[in-house]
């Protein structure tokens, strides 16, 4: 039996849908990308762009728990070396006493590299609050 052009096509078609996934991608596809919001932290969570005092130097800071993260990168012909203070709203479980924390981190960054610099506060014990940078500066 000859296969008309009609039929040469359906048949095609019906092979093409056969081999045509069902129900979404195969179990082992990747999972879709993330969407573009993030979701925030409990404390915000949210990076934010920090002065160096330079103008061949760029630094963002991530703060939270207790701690802060500033990310530098240094286009500088020479090293930068930086500091980066912040603190931390501290308070206790009885939401009566409630106090400061400080930190400071320093560190060196080569010429034409990036790098971090870390600062932690110590809430000895209490609850932190809020965590947040206080100044970065790099000479």
């Amino acid at each position: 039996m000859e296969m008309t052009g009609a039929r040469k096509t359906v048949f095609f078609l019906f092979l093409l849908c056969a081999a045509c996934p069902k129900d979404g991608p195969p179990p082992d596809a990747p999972p879709p990308p993330p969407s573009d919001e993030a979701e925030p932290d409990v404390e915000g969570g949210e990076s934010e762009t920090l002065e160096t005092g330079k103008n061949c130097a760029t630094a963002e800071a991530l703060c939270d728990g207790g701690v802060c993260t500033a990310k530098i990168k240094n286009s500088c012909p020479q090293p930068v070396t930086c500091e980066l203070e912040m603190y931390a709203l501290c308070q206790r479980s009885d939401d009566q006493d409630e106090g400061e924390a400080r930190g400071k981190g320093r560190g060196t960054i080569p010429a034409g590299e990036s790098g971090e610099i870390q600062a932690g506060a110590n809430c000895e014990g209490r609850a932190v609050k809020l965590t947040q940078q206080d100044g970065l500066s790099c000479k």
